[in-house]
C-alpha cells in the first residue's frame, strides 16, 4: 500500500495528501480498506483518473496535515471525519473506535471538530449522526 500511496503523491501533485481508508490505515487503523488509494485535492486541481485511486476534492489547512511513512496525509482526525462523512458505515465505526481505544479520551472532541469543518452539509450531518452511535 505505501509504494501505491507514494506514487499516488506524485502524481497528483505536492499538494495533494493522502485521505479517508488510506490515511487513517497508515495510522494503524486495520479495518480501513487497503485499495483503493485515497487521494485529497484542491478544488481545480486536475489529474487522470485511474484504476485503485479514488479522488476526494477539498480544502484543507497546513495544520491538519502530518507526514506518516514520509507521505503527506490527513491528520488522523480530520481523516476520520471524511470516512464518517462518506465510508460505508459499517468500517467507519469501526475505524473510529480502533483510533478511540489507541488515543485519549480527548480524542473524541477533536474528531468532532473535525467534523465541524467538513465542507459538505450532508458528509457533515451524516459523521455527527455516527459519533454519537
Amino acid at each position: 500500500m505505501i509504494r501505491r500511496a507514494t506514487e499516488a503523491l506524485r502524481q497528483a501533485g505536492p499538494e495533494a495528501v493522502l485521505t479517508s481508508h488510506t490515511a487513517v490505515r497508515l495510522y494503524g487503523c486495520t479495518a480501513a480498506e487497503l485499495s483503493p488509494i485515497h487521494v485529497m485535492l484542491r478544488p481545480g486541481r486536475r489529474i487522470r483518473g485511474r484504476v485503485g485511486l479514488t479522488i476526494h476534492r477539498g480544502r484543507w489547512e497546513r495544520y491538519q496535515t502530518e507526514v506518516v511513512h514520509d507521505l503527506r496525509t490527513l491528520s488522523l482526525d480530520h481523516a476520520l471525519a471524511v470516512m464518517l462523512g462518506h465510508a460505508e458505515i459499517g468500517t467507519a465505526l469501526l475505524c473510529l473506535n480502533q483510533a478511540l481505544a489507541r488515543h485519549p479520551p480527548g480524542f473524541r472532541d477533536l474528531v468532532r471538530a473535525a467534523v465541524k469543518v467538513l465542507p459538505d452539509s450532508a458528509s457533515r450531518r451524516r459523521a455527527e449522526v455516527l459519533l454519537v452511535s
